[in-house]
């Protein structure tokens, strides 16, 4: 019988502590919308990954419709600053673009936009 640890941690995406293929996943929850430079934390997260490693990374996604602009407006004057403002074909490419493919998509309609619950 195998037996499996876990443990949890929170960490500075863009500058990982952890050695090269450390972990057999990460995630990072509703974090890369937010980031001005994602693709350092992508970076980062693909070389402490083992191969063939899992990256959970649920995000808000929009889509486009008349609400978008009310909501953006509001988000905005409530404090809320996005630096990415992917659709689903989007963020998939920008998945790609970092090493890797999205195994399995999921998502939950919240507002104009989508939480996807991506693993790849």
């Amino acid at each position: 019988m195998r037996i499996h640890s876990s443990s949890f941690e929170t960490a500075d995406a863009v500058a990982l502590s952890y050695s090269h293929e450390k972990f057999d996943c990460v995630l990072i929850a509703n974090a890369l919308h937010i980031m001005s430079k994602p693709d350092e934390a992508m970076k980062e997260i693909y070389r402490v990954l083992k191969p063939n490693g899992t990256l959970f990374a649920p995000t808000f996604l929009w889509k486009e419709g008349k609400q978008r602009k009310m909501i953006k407006s509001l988000m905005s004057i409530l404090g809320f600053k996005m630096y990415q403002e992917w659709d689903k074909k989007e963020f998939e490419d920008f998945i790609k673009e970092y090493g890797f493919s999205v195994v399995e998509w999921n998502c939950a309609s919240i507002y104009a936009g989508k939480v996807p619950d991506i693993l790849s």
